[in-house]
């Protein structure tokens, strides 16, 4: 990866229809190998979200 981990981004929410997103940040994607059509997991806690790229099928 290209930068030292834990690593903290910031990034403002959004709004697509009725629906609000974010955009990951490039050096975030880089890291991960991230292309358009991969699958994310993601998971919600009490108050916390974690992101992981889907592996396998």
């Amino acid at each position: 990866m290209g930068f030292q981990m834990p690593t903290v981004f910031e990034v403002k929410v959004g709004r697509v229809g009725n629906s609000l997103k974010i955009t990951l940040p490039k050096p975030a994607c880089d890291g991960f190998d991230l292309k358009v059509g991969d699958t994310l997991v993601i998971t919600v806690m009490d108050e916390a979200i974690e992101v992981k790229k889907k592996t396998g099928s």
